[in-house]
């Protein structure tokens, strides 16, 4: 048994290297939690979609670590979204 507990822990660790997502994503992820947040209204998507993208690209920060993305988009001094993305999606806190 001990012999397959370095093998597993490769094969977890390359899956989760391999399985970051993109700052694209997260610009998507992003888009999609404002939509969701706002219950689909019509002109907030509207909005999201025409400005959306240009707006959180220059609002936004990502850090890559080996196994995980950090990003942080600050909408105000005050209030940022963080999230942490890892097996191909992004998690809010």
């Amino acid at each position: 048994m001990k012999k397959w507990l370095p093998a597993a822990l490769i094969i977890v660790f390359v899956i989760l290297v391999i399985t970051v997502p993109s700052t694209e994503d997260y610009h998507e992820a992003l888009k999609n939690k404002i939509k969701k947040e706002t219950e689909n209204n019509i002109w907030v998507n509207l909005g999201v979609d025409l400005l959306g993208e240009k707006l959180i690209k220059t609002t936004s920060s990502c850090d890559s670590y080996v196994v995980v993305r950090t990003c942080e988009t600050k909408v105000t001094d005050l209030y940022k979204l963080k999230s942490i993305g890892f097996l191909n999606q992004y998690i809010f806190y």
